[in-house]
């Protein structure tokens, strides 16, 4: 299962930055973002989803993909980001905003579409409930 998955060496080298999980189809190498993420420790944290994506307990995608034999699985760097050591909040600020920016890119081309940001969000089917909501009170304007 294992050679499913692929971990860019990068992440060893790179302690802090951003991370892509991709979906790669192996008969064309076309490629698509599941998950973008950020960590102050990258392997540590590819690790981590590489044991969620084998127990399935990881996004819809990266179950679906283990189940699709023309598919793989690779987690690699997509931008360091270096501490300044200028202002601690600052530092942490500069992390959130790159993995905020590289979000904002792939979901421009429809990809990382099951990912929010940190924080408390409502669930799915709340949404939709407001969405409806909002939707009936528009048509009826």
């Amino acid at each position: 299962m294992r050679e499913k998955i692929k971990i860019d060496t990068r992440l060893k080298e790179n302690n802090r930055g951003v991370y892509g999980i991709f979906l790669i189809r192996c008969d064309d190498l076309d490629e698509q973002c599941a998950y973008i993420g950020k960590s102050e420790q990258l392997f540590e944290r590819a690790k981590q989803h590489l044991k969620s994506i084998e127990n399935r307990t990881n996004i819809s995608s990266l179950k679906n993909a283990m189940d699709d034999d023309d598919l793989r699985i690779e987690i690699r760097l997509i931008e360091s980001v270096e501490y300044k050591f200028d202002n601690y909040y600052k530092d942490a600020q500069r992390l959130a905003s790159r993995e905020n920016h590289w979000i904002d890119e792939y979901q421009e081309k429809n990809q990382c579409l099951e990912q929010v940001p940190e924080g408390k969000r409502p669930s799915i089917e709340s949404w939709e409930r407001q969405k409806e909501k909002y939707k009936n009170r528009s048509n009826k304007s």
